[in-house]
């Protein structure tokens, strides 16, 4: 029974989520139903002690936090038989997030029946070892107990063996989408392992990142065992998925990818939960979700077709250029497929950096080095080594750099760089993406109603760009990407929240995106697109989540004809894998429409990148005919948008309305039946404490 302090505010589904956590990792749940193992044998001990985890896989913004610290404050009073199954609790997040948490633990439990030792910044060691000695013997207050330990993956990395010399019985691992490394024992894998905490909870709202494989990477650390070697999972499971989801796929190969996607469904199903965020839509305003293909500025069209045809070239001939070389230049097309400016250096992204000092001295310094200090609030910024092993904090500009920088990229920079007019201004001249949302930032302002707007993406260069709009604009900006210090990310976002903070957040997808309850903001503009749709579905989940009280509107930016329509494609592939696997979103962005691209294994012919680079149509999108959408522009009555449509020389080239209020309606439906169905008595009525006292009285009286 969870304290009815807690119990209360607990929604329906989050109290079915903190039974189903409590009974999958105290084994009242055995994985197989069909076992007939003796229960004392040792075969059935050790089974038990293996499958003591499991993966709680709800939508963002369904309150995981809130039922993790219920499962945990419930095992530290009381358990199955009587008396508590936890005495400390473990719990592991991203740096960025040790200060959320432990704001979570002072409002959920009131501050006084649990403290959180918070191991961040300079007092990580104080906090293990307050969590590790424990509470005096003679003291029975509250303020001197530490039962729960708050760290990151990189602290834990270092004082893992003070972790493990604690023996705390069970450890929760927010954000365990990053312990899906399937190649190699990663460090933060290894610390993990070394805690030997007996039960594992796996929180994340992404548990397939980019294939079934890392799924299984992830699954193999909260249930050992479970799924049976990778090799041999990847044969029976991932291989048969991803063929039945090609274009090319037989009716025998779709037949072979049901019903193993059936069996891994009915293998996991007893240690992995998944809702959908339409469980809380009739709790939330409503939320309205659009691409907006962007028709490319005229000189960024023509760097970006010179560039395709070099790629091209070079994939025709074996002696042209590497593939390696191809992805780099892919990588470059990318980052012009947002602006000129980005990927060439040049324009207000060249003044920026001439004006701070900052220009970029060699080939390894990372872009976006340089930030306008007039238009954010964010003076400064950690290292991205510093940050994390994963490459969840990397800057996509900086990956896209580290994989070739040989002679045939160089080339191709240089002959770009020789198509840019000498009269190139930059900024919106020489992208469509940014004259888009400098329509919509424009058209908020004039409304003068105080919307505050999140401005998301992976390019650190991208931000900067972003900000140089909105200086323009007189908009004053805060900025939290990899460079922000993970104990300044907390007050940044309270800041921003409660209105103190510039009227738009500049956010990075990949270092920003997770965690973040961003709900000062109602609109959130999503200026590029990730290869991992993870990272793009954490950074739009930050703004509509429990504490918004605004009708909230989600813009996805597309720079229409380019190598981003094939990303965006190979992402509703990979949200099909992720449904295939009973984690996904049943095809509500599109996945069960799309026809074209194969999902792929991170690999492509010489073939393929051509053809991914190669430029499509602006006027029709080639991703409307793909997956079977309709450009409804001429229905759009978002008021932004529309002035965005409507602007002179307009940028919009098609608009799809991915989500509106559909789901919130079936939801508020469904709410209002319950409510509405007859409910079972269950004994005499209760009179309140008032009603006892004056039938006190006149018994007195009489």
């Amino acid at each position: 029974m969870v304290d009815p302090f807690i119990a209360r505010k607990l929604r329906p589904h989050q109290r079915e989520g903190v039974r189903w956590m409590y009974r999958a990792i105290h084994g009242l749940d055995p994985v197989d139903d069909d076992t007939k193992t003796d229960e004392d044998s040792p075969e059935a001990i050790q089974t038990a002690v293996n499958h003591a985890g499991c993966l709680l896989a709800d939508d963002m913004g369904l309150g995981k936090s809130l039922q993790s610290l219920a499962l945990i404050w419930t095992m530290l009073k009381q358990g199955p038989h009587g008396k508590p199954t936890a005495t400390r609790a473990l719990l592991v997040c991203p740096a960025s997030l040790v200060g959320s948490w432990g704001a979570e633990v002072n409002k959920w439990l009131g501050g006084v029946r649990a403290q959180a030792a918070l191991a961040e910044g300079g007092a990580a060691d104080e906090a293990f070892s307050k969590w590790v000695t424990g509470a005096p013997a003679d003291t029975k207050s509250a303020f001197d107990r530490w039962p729960i330990l708050v760290t990151s993956y990189e602290t834990l990395r270092r004082l893992a063996p003070v972790a493990r010399a604690a023996r705390p019985e069970i450890m929760l691992c927010d954000e365990a989408h990053r312990l899906r490394n399937t190649t190699r024992e990663s460090q933060t894998l290894a610390a993990l392992r070394l805690v030997k905490a007996p039960m594992r909870v796996l929180l994340t709202g992404t548990p397939v990142q980019n294939n079934l494989d890392e799924y299984a990477a992830v699954m193999e650390f909260a249930t050992p065992g479970l799924l049976g070697p990778q090799h041999e999972f990847h044969r029976k499971f991932t291989q048969p998925v991803r063929r039945g989801g090609e274009p090319n796929a037989t009716a025998a190969e779709i037949a072979d990818a049901k019903s193993v996607a059936h069996e891994l469904a009915k293998l996991t199903k007893k240690r992995v939960l998944r809702r959908e965020a339409s469980i809380n839509a009739a709790h939330l305003p409503n939320k309205t979700e659009m691409v907006v293909f962007c028709k490319p500025a005229q000189a960024q069209r023509t760097l970006y077709e010179e560039g395709a045809r070099l790629v091209r070239d070079w994939t025709m001939t074996s002696g042209g250029g590497s593939t390696a070389a191809a992805l780099c230049a892919i990588g470059l097309l990318r980052q012009l497929a947002n602006s000129v400016d980005q990927a060439m250096g040049v324009g207000r992204l060249a003044a920026l950096r001439a004006l701070k000092g900052k220009g970029r001295k060699g080939k390894g310094e990372e872009e976006g080095d340089s930030e306008d200090e007039t238009t954010t609030r964010v003076s400064k910024r950690a290292r991205h080594g510093d940050a994390s092993e994963d490459e969840d904090d990397v800057d996509e500009g900086d990956r896209t750099r580290g994989v070739s920088s040989d002679a045939s990229t160089s080339d191709l920079k240089a002959r770009l760089t020789a198509q840019i007019p000498k009269e190139f201004a930059g900024g919106v001249h020489g992208s469509g993406k940014l004259s888009v949302l400098r329509s919509i930032l424009k058209s908020l302002c004039d409304a003068g109603e105080g919307e505050r707007v999140v401005i998301v993406s992976g390019f650190a260069a991208a931000l900067d760009l972003a900000g140089i709009v909105c200086g323009d604009l007189g908009i004053e900006c805060d900025r939290l990407d990899g460079r922000t210090p993970p104990d300044a990310r907390s007050a940044l976002v309270k800041e921003f929240n409660a209105g103190r903070g510039g009227r738009a957040m500049l956010l990075s997808c990949v270092a920003g995106g997770a965690g973040l309850n961003l709900v000062g903001a109602s609109r959130l503009v999503l200026f590029d697109t990730s290869w991992n749709p993870a990272h793009d579905r954490q950074a739009m989940a930050r703004v509509w989540r429990d504490g918004q009280t605004r009708p909230v509107t989600i813009y996805r930016l597309l720079a229409a004809g380019t190598v981003e329509e094939k990303v965006f494609q190979r992402q509703l592939l990979k949200a099909a894998e992720a449904t295939a696997a009973g984690v996904g979103d049943g095809g509500a962005d599109g996945a069960d429409f799309l026809v074209g691209e194969s999902s792929g294994s991170g690999k492509f012919s010489r073939d393929e990148l051509a053809g991914l680079v190669a430029f499509s149509s602006v006027a029709t999108p080639v991703t409307l005919e793909t997956v079977g959408w309709r450009d409804e522009r001429a229905s759009v009555d978002d008021v932004p948008l529309r002035a965005a449509v409507d602007a002179d020389e307009s940028a919009v080239t098609a608009v799809v309305r991915l989500a509106g209020d559909y789901s919130r309606a079936r939801a508020i439906a469904a709410a209002e039946a319950a409510a509405a169905r007859p409910r079972t008595k269950t004994g005499p009525k209760r009179l309140a404490f008032s009603d006892l006292l004056s039938k006190a009285k006149n018994r007195t009286a009489k």
